[in-house]
């Protein structure tokens, strides 16, 4: 079966509606995490690049606010 999440970018990329993902992975690894938690790597594959397709990458830098403050 497809996976909520290729429904949902499937559709919002088809419609063309802003969509806003936040990620601690870049895509590469956000493919190889979809099959670790069982995806079918192909499906993993079409949902990173849907992603890709449609997303303009912001990498945002800064200190880590989770950890204490030394």
């Amino acid at each position: 079966t497809r996976s909520v999440l290729f429904e949902m970018i499937g559709y919002r990329h088809d419609h063309h509606l802003p969509t806003i993902f936040t990620s601690n992975f870049d895509l590469a690894d956000t493919a190889q995490r979809l099959v670790l938690r069982g995806d079918d790597p192909v499906e993993a594959e079409r949902i990173v690049w849907r992603i890709a397709e449609f997303a303009e990458v912001r990498e945002l830098g800064g200190r880590n606010l989770r950890q204490a403050a030394a």
